[in-house]
Order: C-alpha cells, then structure tokens, then sequence
C-alpha cells in the first residue's frame, strides 16, 4: 500500500503556481473576431455584455433543427451560451438566437471540417443587401450588390444583440468546445426536457 503525505501533494500544487481559476476557466484566445456596439445615433446596435456579466451553460449544435428545439424547449430561468457552425447561420436561426436565455454566442469557424464544397464558397457579410443604402442619391436600394453575402436584408450587424458574439477559428479550440459538451452539457440538456 502506497501511503501520501498530503503536505507534500499540496507544496506540489502551490509550486506550480496554477491558481484555483485558471483549472476551472479556459480563456479562448482564437475568439479573435468579435461583434461590437456601433456608435451610431441611437447607440442601439452591435452587440454588448451585460454590465452583470453573459454566464450560461455552453451547448453545442450539430444543426439547426437541434438549435432551433433547443432554445424553444428551454425554461424561462434557463441561460444558455450557443456553440454552433458559422456556416449555420441563416435569418430563422438568427431569430431564435435573440431569446434572451442565450446569453453568449459562439460561431465555430472550421473549413478543413467542411466536406461539402459549397458551403465554402458562401460569402459572409455583416452588412445589408446594399449597403449604405441610406446614403444612396436616389435613398433606395437600386441595386443589391450585397445579396450573395449579407444574411439579412437589413445586415447582421444592424442588430442590437445584447449578448456578446465571438467567431473561433482555432481548430484545437473548436474541439476543446465540443468535447467538452459532449462530456458535461449533456447532462445539462437532459435535465432541460
């Protein structure tokens, strides 16, 4: 029987300096790209953190019809933060992403997981169908150059979200995302319904 002096087990963990939250919190450095509040007259549009902080439980998303289900069937005192594809996002998913029990969004950015082809070559643009329209001569919208690429006719950053938004790009981020919902949210989930 191997016997452990419980002194020398806790010098080797205050040795190594670790502090308490650096073992329970992962800090995404490849959330790079992030939605901002737009200065703009109303200063009602972007996105934003609450001043109490965006805390939820982290779930993931394989598709839209599960992300749609899932905010639909969440409590009122629920609080989510959403993990899903960028290439995902369409005006439906868009709108269910407004509830207020999704605190936090996560848009995953992995082309090399992408096997179809077409959905890399869909552009993605924050604006609106055309851009600047309100700023047109004529004051309207004569040509939609921006069709192919804008998600909204209106732009997507044109939103007031009242959440924050990141895009992760970083492959080993992604998967640290994902395995870890798949270890512990579901637990989560499963109380849900």
């Amino acid at each position: 029987m191997v016997e452990y002096d419980w002194r020398e087990i806790h010098s080797v963990k205050i040795s190594c300096g670790e502090r308490l939250s650096d073992q329970i919190y992962l800090d995404l450095i490849g959330g790079r790209y992030s939605c901002f509040r737009l200065l703009n007259g109303t200063h009602e549009i972007g996105c934003s953190s609450a001043e109490e902080g965006n805390e939820g439980v982290v779930v993931y998303a394989n598709n839209a019809d599960e992300l749609i289900n899932l905010i639909a069937g969440l409590d009122s005192e629920d609080r989510i933060i959403t993990a899903f594809d960028i290439f995902l996002l369409n005006e439906e998913i868009i709108r269910v992403l407004k509830d207020d029990k999704v605190r936090g969004v996560l848009l995953l950015r992995n082309e090399s997981a992408i096997s179809d082809v077409k959905r890399l070559d869909i552009g993605f643009s924050e604006d609106a169908f055309c851009p600047n329209e309100q700023f047109d001569i004529s004051g309207k919208c004569e040509n939609r150059w921006n069709e192919h690429g804008a998600l909204l006719p209106e732009g997507f950053r044109f939103i007031n979200w009242k959440k924050p938004i990141f895009v992760i790009e970083n492959c080993t981020e992604i998967d640290i995302i994902r395995n870890f919902v798949s270890r512990f949210a579901m637990l989560y989930i499963y109380h849900l319904f």
